[in-house]
């Protein structure tokens, strides 16, 4: 959408969607290797890249809802997650340098949150 309030709201919205999917095992196909993972993966590709700081905060939020949701909600295996790195990390390495301070400092917990020990060799792959 040109309206940079609704490309966030809608941000949003898929971040509550991906947010109730991880809380009932019978939505976790739809984040493992379904339509939501794949509408939330271009929808992040879209935002974490988007010119609007107000719409990066809003995918940074949702990257890091998803990335827990995957990882500690879900628990997929490390393989499941590893499709993911291709597109998502080198954003979520960009907004760690990004001007706006609210998007760069969620940008660094998040990478701390999502790699808290081998963040050096996912940017390496």
């Amino acid at each position: 959408h040109v309206n940079r309030h609704v490309r966030a709201a809608a941000i949003a919205v898929v971040e509550q969607l991906i947010y109730a999917a991880g809380n009932d095992q019978t939505y976790w196909p739809y984040l493992e290797n379904g339509a939501l993972r794949t509408t939330c993966i271009k929808i992040l590709k879209a935002g974490l890249a988007d010119n609007w700081s107000q719409v990066r905060m809003a995918a940074s939020v949702l990257n890091r809802v998803f990335w827990s949701t995957l990882q500690e909600t879900c628990q997929f295996p490390q393989e499941n997650l590893e499709l993911l790195y291709p597109v998502l990390v080198p954003r979520m390495c960009l907004n760690r340098f990004y001007l706006a301070q609210g998007v760069k400092l969620y940008s660094h917990q998040t990478w701390k949150l999502v790699f808290p020990e081998n963040g050096v060799q996912v940017v390496a792959q």
